[in-house]
């Protein structure tokens, strides 16, 4: 074999070589590959009479019964909701985030909770990144413009028109039942406001609500209610005329003081839990009201060494607010009736 010949086999077999460990590293390389965390996707799944989810490359979107592509895959997971309305998610920098779209894939609940709670096609709940709950309708209106602690149903696999069910937010311990009225609407119907009462922690049952659309002032009327009686019974017990003349409705303030029950000295003992109402009237207006009973000790009889004789007494006690024109609660009148009971 010529030298010629021999340079060119050499240089063959050389080509050889690297082409066949060029083969092998390709084949390889593809089989030990990655494979691509994505969830398994049905080519076609029914979610409501009108509607089909398809997966398109580990993605999700709709189509309708035609097979026309309504919304295009693009989503980790879609649900279908009560209207034309769809619970989608997607990933971002953050993690997985849930948000309401159209059919025109117009957002109507932004992208901003870490997850949406269905209850049985009635309202949806969502998750916000502080772990607090939102609670709005299928249109992306929120029912109660406040984040709560806790939302959930009464029954959760039962309509909220069953007889004893109920929404039950929770917001710092206080307790909100939420019903639909007779027109449909969902109302606040029973409220446990948790409140400190001489020292003692004391739950307020609030039985008798009003039930016009507010929903968000409501509870804070009552919350307001509450603790302006509250008030306003203390500084009437300690004679502070100050407080009670911040807390009257115009400067005449000294008949809010019960001058003719003669309350000097005297040390509250118990108070009842009071029971707060607002009423709407026929006229239009509505009345904010509380009442409940006190019991109390008053020196009388006080001798010349400074001696006396402690004297238990009663109170029942009706508040009757108004809303000055900051919008804040205020007492304009007060229905009271003492009674003695005992002397010691």
């Amino acid at each position: 074999m010529s030298k010629n010949i021999r340079i060119i086999f050499i240089i063959l077999s050389l080509i050889f070589i690297v082409f066949t460990w060029q083969i092998i590293k390709f084949y390889t390389d593809v089989n030990t590959a990655p494979v691509k965390d994505e969830p398994e996707a049905p080519t076609v799944s029914q979610i409501s009479e009108n509607y089909y989810i398809f997966g398109d490359n580990g993605f999700y979107g709709v189509k309708d019964r035609k097979g026309k592509i309504i919304i295009e895959a693009g989503w980790n997971s879609i649900e279908k909701l009560g209207n034309e309305c769809f619970l989608v998610s997607q990933y971002s920098p953050k993690g997985q985030r849930f948000g309401i779209i159209d059919t025109r894939e117009n957002v109507i609940v932004p992208f901003i909770y870490t997850g949406i709670e269905n209850f049985g096609n009635e309202f949806l709940c969502g998750k916000t990144e502080n772990e607090k709950y939102v609670l709005f309708d299928y249109c992306g209106n929120v029912l109660i413009n406040e984040e709560w602690d806790g939302i959930r149903k009464n029954y959760s696999g039962k309509s909220l028109e069953t007889k004893g069910n109920y929404i039950q937010a929770e917001k710092q311990k206080d307790i909100y039942r939420i019903v639909y009225d007779e027109s449909g609407k969902l109302v606040i119907r029973d409220i446990l406001i948790n409140r400190n009462i001489l020292g003692e922690d004391r739950q307020i049952r609030i039985k008798n609500t009003s039930s016009f659309a507010g929903l968000g002032d409501t509870y804070r009327m009552y919350n307001e209610l509450a603790d302006k009686s509250i008030k306003y019974t203390e500084a009437l017990f300690s004679g502070d005329s100050a407080s009670v003349k911040e807390l009257s409705w115009n400067d005449d303030y000294r008949e809010l003081m019960l001058e003719e029950l003669n309350l000097r000295g005297s040390r509250l003992t118990f108070v009842e839990t009071p029971e707060p109402s607002v009423t709407e009237n026929d006229d239009g207006t509505v009345t904010y009201r509380c009442v409940f009973s006190v019991e109390y000790v008053s020196p009388d009889d006080i001798q010349w060494d400074g001696t006396y004789t402690n004297t238990t007494g009663s109170l029942d006690i009706e508040i009757l607010m108004k809303k000055k024109q900051d919008g804040k609660l205020a007492v304009y009148r007060v229905y009271a009736s003492k009674s003695n009971s005992s002397g010691e």
